[in-house]
């Protein structure tokens, strides 16, 4: 996957907004924008946008430290990149089937904490752990469905129109 420099640019720029998205909406419990922007560049840029998923979990990892926690995110993100290029072409076609796949996004990404917290802590702490945090993987499933059902159009819309100016994509 050859990057030009025009697109390493581009690249470096929605890596910093998802960063800032990150941390603007980090008192929110469970309300991201980060998915639906991962999954949006991964319809656009199909596998060169793991570029900007693996840059954005290493800045993460610098800014809030390597913990056993940014393992998970250096599976997870890129795995949300792959799994949506591989469905790019039925998640472009509906748009509701799109806010949909974005919150069970949610849901996977508690998948891996709960499979790293059963390796690590045994059965019975994994589950208490999976009870306690189904009100929060709850809020984070709605509200990935509902970013991504108001916001996904004009976001995609605005990077596709970014990409003709810049990229001439």
């Amino acid at each position: 996957m050859k990057i030009t420099l025009r697109e390493l640019i581009v690249f470096a720029y929605l890596t910093v907004i998802m960063m800032v998205s990150k941390k603007v909406l980090a008192f929110l419990p469970n309300i991201e924008i980060v998915t639906t922007l991962t999954i949006i560049f991964s319809l656009i840029y199909k596998y060169k946008s793991l570029y900007i998923s693996i840059i954005f979990v290493l800045i993460l990892g610098f800014i809030d430290g390597f913990a056993i926690w940014w393992l998970i995110y250096l599976i997870t993100w890129p795995t949300i990149v792959i799994i949506s290029v591989l469905l790019r072409k039925i998640l472009l076609k509906n748009h509701i089937g799109l806010s949909i796949y974005c919150g069970l996004c949610g849901f996977f990404f508690s998948i891996f904490f709960i499979l790293q917290n059963l390796v690590l802590y045994g059965p019975y702490t994994t589950f208490t752990y999976f009870l306690s945090g189904i009100p929060y993987d709850t809020i984070h499933m709605i509200g990935n469905f509902f970013i991504m059902l108001f916001l996904g159009k004009p976001i995609y819309a605005l990077i596709i129109r970014l990409n003709k100016q810049y990229l001439n994509y």
